[in-house]
């Protein structure tokens, strides 16, 4: 049954993508020329500047995620985790299968010492700290921006709400699994006993982390102006960026797709729409975020394909099986 489920996904996230894509332009009524004249006249020195930033914001994302691995006994260098950040971009957008780039992390982070529950814990971490420095960023932006009636309510509640509970109730799981559940329960284990439950404890780790997070995003938002200036898209206010692409990325990475491919773009469309950019410039400005994001993952393939990183099946056989 599990196969078939597993079976099942595999084929899903790419007819999803497939069809956004074709929606897209079927229903946005977009020509395809009009999208490669707007592509063709993009500032290509500003978009090289765009894909520097991408690439080199990798190196933050690596060290993020390396404070967090540290504490739970590895010691890598930070190139070598810049490499496994940089293939599991390339598993994830290339190879839509179980070997997805979390799981890539996981399996390069604890193949030396064979921890792969401790080493899921770090990527785990590493992803939820995204992700609420993502929420946070909307938050802001829709707090102190100027006018943002053109912005859905649904969507400033979600967000807003969605922010409350990661920094208002996420930090006390702790002390609601003690009060809710028995020893023997998995989320009081989870919360007070794991290899997880070791950053509810560091909070100063956790502090850190949320910094280089704030880095990170600042450096990704500058990418989306920097694209945005690359299209003539100046009249898109500058505290939109850390409005609209948040909630992108978070769609991406929730919703079953190849790696976000037709969710983002839709996306992109709708809420630059928003902000009075047409679908052709909107697509076009998707299109360019898609590439540069092709570009950094093929970098991590030439990582995989020069460097000795070929996996083992059976360890990939017993580690899939394995709990936090």
């Amino acid at each position: 049954m599990s196969k078939t489920k597993n079976i099942l996904f595999k084929f899903i996230k790419p007819i999803i993508s497939i069809l956004l894509i074709y929606s897209l332009f079927k229903f946005g009524k977009v020509d395809p020329q009009q999208i490669y004249q707007v592509f063709n006249k993009a500032n290509i020195y500003l978009c090289t500047l765009a894909l520097v930033l991408l690439v080199g914001s990798n190196f933050i994302s690596a060290y993020r995620w390396k404070l967090l691995a540290k504490v739970l006994g590895f010691d890598l260098s930070l190139f070598q985790y810049t490499q496994y950040y940089l293939m599991g971009l390339f598993f994830n957008l290339f190879l839509p299968s179980t070997i997805g780039g979390d799981f890539s992390r996981c399996y390069y982070l604890s193949k030396e010492k064979g921890t792969y529950t401790k080493a899921l814990s770090s990527v785990l971490a590493d992803r939820f700290i995204g992700i609420s420095v993502l929420f946070l960023f909307a938050s802001f932006g829709l707090i102190f921006a100027v006018q943002t009636d053109f912005i859905p309510v649904v969507f400033k509640i979600i967000i807003l709400a969605a922010t409350l509970v990661i920094f208002g109730l996420v930090p006390f799981f702790p002390k609601f699994s003690t009060l809710l559940f028995k020893q023997s329960n998995f989320l009081f284990h989870l919360f007070n006993n794991s290899s997880l439950s070791t950053y509810w404890k560091d909070k100063s780790l956790i502090l850190a982390t949320i910094a280089w997070s704030v880095v990170l995003q600042t450096v990704i938002v500058v990418c989306h102006v920097i694209i945005g200036f690359a299209i003539g898209l100046t009249q898109i206010p500058f505290w939109y960026y850390f409005v609209f692409y948040p909630i992108v990325a978070v769609l991406a990475f929730i919703v079953p797709s190849i790696n976000g491919l037709g969710i983002r773009e839709w996306a992109y469309t709708y809420f630059l729409g928003l902000a009075g950019v047409s679908s052709v410039d909107g697509i076009t400005y998707a299109f360019i975020w898609l590439t540069l994001n092709t570009i950094t993952s093929l970098i991590g393939g030439l990582i995989y394909l020069l460097g000795d990183f070929k996996m083992n099946s059976n360890i990939v056989a017993k580690i899939q099986h394995e709990r936090v």
